[in-house]
């Protein structure tokens, strides 16, 4: 081979390479469209609204007697805020429903709100709309009940009853169903459930300090994995992708990407209807968008493939 193929070669050879790795890093990015402050951030819910089809991030402030629900816009533009109850302490959590209705977790109890706010129930030792209850172990009793999550199939809320060390489930009027879990480091067994989701099969994921857990909605544990460091925390995507402790993962709890951008393995998140990620972490609140290369493609969020930039030769 004369030298003059050999430079040709080299060349062809450095200009695939760098093309191939260059699209590896732009086809995929997250960047950073919006951050605010909300003292006291805790859980954040995203909710669109059939009706409207406009989209608003719910946050929870566990800001002990001052606890309250806030509603911003994606702009980072506070809409309204919601009283939780006329006594009240450290909302931890939130989830809505499809109809708008507000199930939230807090410290000594679980409360439903309608959407605008109107006292429905709330549950927990001692707990009513004028006290915030107390800690306590029995059925419908809680202490800390740091996630909770909707089965949108039986309509039933799963609470994770943090100091508890177990799975609480109660009907749409906030009665106890039944619970599951107990503290311990046997398969079955939690220590400080943080957070729960559901799979599309309705199988319910819980993320305590050490794994995440698999379970059947009768409380039947499946598995446990913990692959690498899946656990604190846990959302879900429309798509079926999870997030845990800086991590998506596919519905086996195996590392599809490390999302390193976010501030913490602790960080609360949920997803948008659109993909993209609304971080609560230490008082901030971040919306980290999604976004391919996708310059010269007819179809948004297309991922391409590698292409030669160009040969030349001598």
């Amino acid at each position: 081979m004369n030298a003059s193929i050999r430079k040709f070669t080299f060349f062809l050879t450095a200009c695939l390479l760098a093309g191939s790795a260059m699209h590896a890093a732009e086809q995929d990015n997250w960047y950073l469209a919006n951050e605010w402050t909300v003292s006291g951030a805790s859980g954040v819910a995203y909710y669109e609204d059939n009706s409207t089809g406009i989209g608003q991030i719910y946050i929870a402030v566990a800001n002990g007697s001052s606890s309250k629900i806030i509603v911003y816009d994606l702009n980072g533009s506070s809409v309204r805020d919601i009283n939780i109850a006329t006594e009240r302490w450290s909302a931890l959590d939130l989830a809505i429903g499809d109809n708008g209705v507000i199930y939230i977790g807090e410290y000594y109890a679980v409360t439903c709100l309608e959407n605008d706010g109107t006292f429905k129930w709330r549950t927990g030792k001692n707990a009513s709309i004028s006290n915030r209850g107390s800690d306590g172990g029995g059925n419908g009793e809680f202490f800390e009940a740091s996630g909770i999550t909707l089965n949108q199939t039986s309509g039933e809320i799963f609470v994770a009853d943090k100091s508890n060390s177990r799975i609480q489930v109660l009907d749409q009027n906030g009665t106890f169903v039944r619970k599951f879990g107990s503290f311990g480091s046997a398969p079955g067994q939690l220590r400080s459930p943080r957070d729960l989701v559901f799979l599309k099969d309705s199988t319910l994921l819980v993320a305590d300090d050490y794994f995440i857990h698999y379970f059947q909605t009768d409380g039947t544990f499946i598995k446990r994995v913990n692959v690498p460091t899946a656990r604190y925390r846990i959302s879900i995507a429309k798509d079926g992708t999870l997030l845990s402790s800086k991590h998506l993962r596919d519905a086996d709890g195996n590392s599809l990407r490390s999302t390193s951008f976010l501030l913490s393995e602790y960080s609360l998140t949920c997803f948008t209807s659109e993909g993209d990620i609304i971080e609560s972490y230490n008082g901030k609140i971040r919306i980290w968008k999604r976004a391919y290369r996708t310059k010269g493609l007819p179809t948004r969020n297309v991922i391409p493939q590698p292409a030669i930039r160009g040969i030349y030769q001598r």
